[in-house]
């Protein structure tokens, strides 16, 4: 084990979190565009309404975002772009300690080779 990482439960527990946050991803990803599906149903309706709060709101909603298109779109996206951000994580952790493991055997056979 590293002596600049303290894993008590080793490098292979922190991996399989990674890897169920992988899979957990996918599950957020299908349901976000469940969700997704849901919003863009409702916006179809336009359910802010004419008063003049829900224009107001329509306004905002549909405001331009700079790289976005308006603020309901980056909204969108942000929601969709979530899952793979949580499945990129899990493949950072899982590289990690791929890293950490490798670093550490190749420190105990160079102290090996040294003695």
């Amino acid at each position: 084990m590293s002596s600049y990482l303290e894993l008590p439960e080793g490098t292979e527990a922190v991996a399989q979190i990674g890897a169920r946050l992988r899979a957990q991803a996918q599950d957020f990803k299908e349901q976000a565009r469940q969700i997704l599906g849901d919003i863009q149903g409702l916006d179809q309706g336009q359910p802010w309404g004419n008063d003049q709060a829900g224009k107001a709101f329509a306004e905002q909603y549909h405001k331009p975002v700079e790289g976005a298109g308006s603020l309901a779109l980056a909204m969108q996206d942000r929601l969709l772009a979530a899952g793979d951000l949580l499945d990129e994580l899990g493949g950072t952790v899982v590289t990690a300690m791929q890293t950490v493991e490798s670093a550490d055997l190749a420190g105990g056979a160079d102290i090996a080779g040294a003695v």
